[in-house]
C-alpha cells in the first residue's frame, strides 16, 4: 500500500484501539457514574462498527487473521473471474466501434495534425523518423534477390515505352509551344561560328572540286561570297520570327512528329534504337548497379540532416501539413480514412484486446493482484473503516437513546 494509504490504515486501526480502550474504561467507571453509560454505549457501537468494516475491507484482499472464512479473500480467489469480467467490460462497454469513432470524430485529428506539422521542429522530427525507417527497410533487403529484380523491373518498364510515339508527343508539345524555335536560335550561332572556324577546310574543298584552269583567287572570292551570304541568311533568320526558313522548320517538325506517331517504319526503327541502347555495355553496367547505387544513396543521405533526401522529405511533410491546415476537403478525407482504418481495427481486434486483458490478469499472481488493487483503492477503504467507527458510535448512542425513551 502506498505511504498515504498506510498512514490512513494506522489511523483507522488506532481509532479502533482507542474505542476499545474507551469501552473498557467506561465499563469500569459505569458502576460509579451513571452518565458514563452513554460513553460506553458510543464506544461499544463504534468498536463494533470499526470491527465490522475492518472485516469487510480485509475480506476483499485476504483472509482476516489468516482464517479461511468462506467468502473472504475475494479478490485473490476470484482474480480470473474479475479479469474475464474486466475484459468483457472493455469489449462491450468501453472499446466499442461507436465509442471509439465518436471520440475520434470529436478529436479532429487531421486539423490538429496540420497544426502540429506547422512547427518546423516537429517536421524535422517526423522527417528524421521517416528517413531512419526508410534506411532500416532498405538495409534489411536482400541485395542478391532485389538487385536483379530491380533491373528486370526497369527493363520491363523501358521496353513497355514506345520511343517513337513518345518522341512524337514530346515534339508535338514543343512545336505547339514554339520551343523548337529555341533550338533554331541556339543552332544558328553555332553554324556561323563553324563557317568562320573552318574557312581553310572549306577553301581546300572548293579548290579540290574546282576545274584546274580556275585561278585560286577566284575560288577564294567565291568562298568568301558564299560565307558572306550564309552569314546574312543566318542573321535574317535570327532576327525575323516570321522568316520562311522558320516556317519550313515548323512544317518539318509537325510532319516529323506525325511520322513518328503513324509511320510503322519509323516506329520500328525507334524500337530498334531502344534495344540497341539497352544492349550497350555501359547501359547494362548501369542497370546492374542500379539497386546498389540507390541503396547506397538512401543509406548515406538518411544519416545526413542536410541531405537532399532528408530535405525533400521535410519539404513534403511541411507541404502536407500546410494543406491539412487550410484544405477542409483534405481534412475530411484524412479523417474519413482514419475512421475507416480504426473502425476496421476495432472490428477485427476487439476480441483480442478483451482476451489480452483477461489473460494478463490471469498471469498475475493472486497475492500481487490483491496488493496492487489495495494500493490503488486502499486509502479510500481505510476511510470507510474510520467512517464506520464514527457512524457506529453515533448510531449506538441514538439506538440507546430510543431504547431509553421506550423503556
Amino acid at each position: 500500500m502506498a505511504g498515504g494509504g498506510r498512514d490512513i490504515k494506522r489511523i483507522a486501526t488506532a481509532l479502533l484501539l482507542v474505542m476499545t480502550a474507551v469501552f473498557i474504561a467506561a465499563s469500569l467507571l459505569e458502576r460509579d457514574y451513571d452518565w458514563v453509560v452513554w460513553i460506553r454505549v458510543a464506544a461499544e457501537a463504534a468498536m463494533i462498527g470499526a470491527l465490522a468494516d475492518w472485516f469487510a475491507v480485509t475480506a476483499l484482499f485476504r483472509h482476516p487473521l489468516g482464517i479461511p472464512i468462506p467468502h473472504t479473500a475475494i479478490i485473490p480467489s476470484r482474480k480470473d473471474q474479475i479479469g474475464l469480467a474486466l475484459g468483457r467490460f472493455v469489449q462491450t462497454s468501453f472499446l466499442t466501434k461507436d465509442n471509439v469513432l465518436e471520440r475520434l470524430r470529436g478529436a479532429h485529428v487531421a486539423e490538429r495534425m496540420g497544426i502540429w506539422l506547422g512547427d518546423a521542429v516537429n517536421v524535422q522530427q517526423v522527417a528524421h523518423q521517416l528517413t531512419e525507417g526508410l534506411a532500416a527497410v532498405v538495409a534489411s533487403l536482400d541485395d542478391e534477390q532485389l538487385g536483379p529484380a530491380v533491373r528486370e523491373v526497369v527493363l520491363e518498364r523501358i521496353r513497355s515505352i514506345h520511343f517513337a510515339p513518345m518522341a512524337s508527343r514530346a515534339l508535338t508539345a514543343a512545336t505547339a509551344e514554339g520551343r523548337h524555335q529555341e533550338l533554331v536560335d541556339a543552332f544558328l550561332p553555332a553554324v556561323a561560328k563553324a563557317l568562320d572556324d573552318n574557312q581553310r577546310s572549306l577553301l581546300d574543298a572548293v579548290i579540290s572540286t574546282s576545274p584546274w584552269w580556275v585561278p585560286r583567287t577566284v575560288d577564294e572570292v567565291v568562298l568568301e561570297k558564299a560565307i558572306e551570304v550564309s552569314h546574312r541568311f543566318i542573321d535574317e533568320v535570327a532576327q525575323r520570327r516570321d522568316h520562311p526558313f522558320r516556317k519550313r522548320v515548323d512544317a518539318f517538325a509537325a510532319d516529323f512528329a506525325r511520322r513518328l506517331r503513324d509511320d510503322p517504319e519509323l516506329i520500328s526503327r525507334g524500337e530498334e534504337l531502344k534495344e540497341d541502347l539497352l544492349a550497350n555495355p555501359a547501359v547494362q553496367r548501369y542497370l546492374d548497379g542500379l539497386w546498389e547505387d540507390t541503396k547506397h544513396a538512401v543509406l548515406t543521405q538518411a544519416d545526413d540532416p542536410s541531405s537532399a533526401l532528408r530535405l525533400r522529405i521535410a519539404e513534403s511533410i511541411a507541404g502536407f501539413g500546410a494543406s491539412l491546415r487550410t484544405d477542409a476537403q483534405l481534412q475530411l478525407r484524412v479523417d474519413t480514412w482514419l475512421e475507416n482504418i480504426v473502425g476496421e481495427l476495432v472490428d477485427r481486434f476487439e476480441g483480442e484486446i478483451s482476451e489480452l486483458v483477461t489473460t494478463t490478469v490471469e498471469r498475475w499472481d493472486a497475492t500481487e493482484t490483491s496488493e496492487r488493487l489495495e494500493d490503488l483503492i486502499g486509502r479510500d477503504l481505510q476511510f470507510i473503516r474510520i467512517n464506520g467507527t464514527v457512524v457506529g458510535g453515533i448510531a449506538g448512542v441514538l439506538i440507546y437513546a430510543v431504547s431509553r425513551l421506550w423503556a
